[in-house]
């Protein structure tokens, strides 16, 4: 495992799940953090790291490329913003449910700011995104979308379905966050390299948690909706990707 200055990178990440969206968009620039390659969907993973500990990065074991995230700790959004608002914003409109039929409900909307680093070629791109929070009983749940194709190569190891000709992606695994020096165990690499836990970085103590997604696209726009610790069941979160494809 590379080791990256990580207490640098990250803020002291507090206990409420909103606010572990901490890394403001000024720290994006400073320093490309990398995270080994696993066999799932880069967004999820990047999404459920975002929620965990605020910006991330994804990056194949030869770091030949990786996607950086961030957003705002604070919500750009307190209410779901108009049409033209987010194309200004964001370049695109993606479709936003007010209160899914399950009861999670719309709290806050975030622009996002993405990079998307391929080291073999020397290039880099940068892309906008929109991440919305829904809330239900104290659970939390994450809407992002984003346009940019590249970053959505890799299905990895999901379970697919249809839904009126539309692909929806399921995953589902196990995190591990660590904190910034946390030095593995020959246990934890036999963990890492059979696909146990996915490993993270930047909490004051290890925690373990089950994250689950889902992902789909419609009309030019990459969807995704993440869960951790999360009541929800597979099903569940497809049902909700069904109503935000009729929305």
């Amino acid at each position: 495992m590379n080791k990256y200055d990580w207490k640098n990178a990250f803020p002291k990440p507090s206990e409420n799940f909103h606010n572990k969206l901490c890394m403001t968009l000024d720290s994006f620039e400073k320093e490309n953090v990398k995270m080994k390659k696993v066999s799932f969907k880069k967004s999820i993973i990047i999404a459920a790291a975002v929620l965990a500990v605020g910006t991330v990065a994804f990056a194949s074991k030869g770091a030949v490329n990786y996607v950086m995230g961030s957003t705002s700790s604070k919500p750009d959004y307190t209410n779901i913003p108009a049409t033209e608002t987010l194309n200004k914003n964001v370049g695109f409109s993606p479709k936003i449910v007010e209160q899914f039929s399950n009861g999670y409900t719309f709290k806050g909307g975030h622009n996002g700011k993405n990079k998307y680093v391929d080291e073999e070629n020397g290039t880099e791109e940068k892309y906008k995104s929109f991440m919305a929070d829904y809330e239900k009983d104290g659970d939390k749940v994450m809407l992002s979308a984003d346009t940019y194709a590249d970053s959505h190569k890799d299905r990895g190891n999901s379970e697919v379905s249809d839904y009126n000709g539309i692909a929806i992606a399921y995953i589902s695994y196990v995190n591990k966050v660590v904190p910034a020096d946390y030095q593995q165990t020959e246990q934890d690499m036999k963990d890492e390299e059979s696909g146990k836990y996915v490993f993270s970085y930047g909490a004051e103590k290890v925690e373990i948690s089950q994250v689950q997604g889902v992902e789909w696209e419609q009309d030019g726009i990459y969807y995704n909706i993440t869960a951790i610790d999360s009541p929800l069941d597979k099903q569940g979160l497809i049902n909700m990707a069904k109503e935000v494809i009729d929305n």
